[in-house]
């Protein structure tokens, strides 16, 4: 049983409408997130005020000395957004904690050298120039003295 050649003609126009609509619809669609909807992907500066928002319980049984230090941890966060932003990690908590533990390194570092300039200043031990991710370690003679 075949069709006639109207018909078929008929359904393979039919079939192409279809088509067409359906590219039409898929493409308002898209449009519309576009135009009314926003960006599709949030930025990280959204994704990491999500982040802060998302702790604000935990933030609010703390200390007011440990809430200072969080806001502190996250400010140094919101230091390193554009090197969060490319990493795109797939969990973005991931990017905020390096960040923070980066802020806590370059702290540590300085800490260390101001630790060394003193140490210099005061007995003339330790002046010879080391690398700054490893500070000379105290002798036994020091550590007592």
């Amino acid at each position: 049983m075949g069709f006639t050649p109207g018909f078929s003609f008929f359904l393979k126009s039919l079939l192409f409408s279809v088509k067409l609509c359906v590219s039409v619809f898929v493409f308002l669609v898209f449009l519309y997130m576009e135009v009314y909807m926003g960006r599709t992907v949030p930025t990280f500066t959204m994704v990491l005020q999500q982040e802060i928002a998302s702790w604000s319980k935990f933030r609010r049984g703390l200390r007011k000395e440990d809430q200072d230090a969080l806001d502190e941890l996250f400010r140094a966060a919101h230091l390193q957004l554009a090197g969060s932003a490319y990493a795109a990690r797939a969990i973005p908590f991931e990017s905020v904690a390096m960040s923070m533990l980066l802020a806590q390194q370059r702290m540590i570092k300085e800490l260390q050298q101001e630790i060394q300039k003193i140490r210099c200043q005061v007995s003339g031990v330790g002046c010879q120039e080391t690398h700054p991710l490893n500070p000379p370690l105290l002798t036994s003679e020091e550590r007592r003295g």
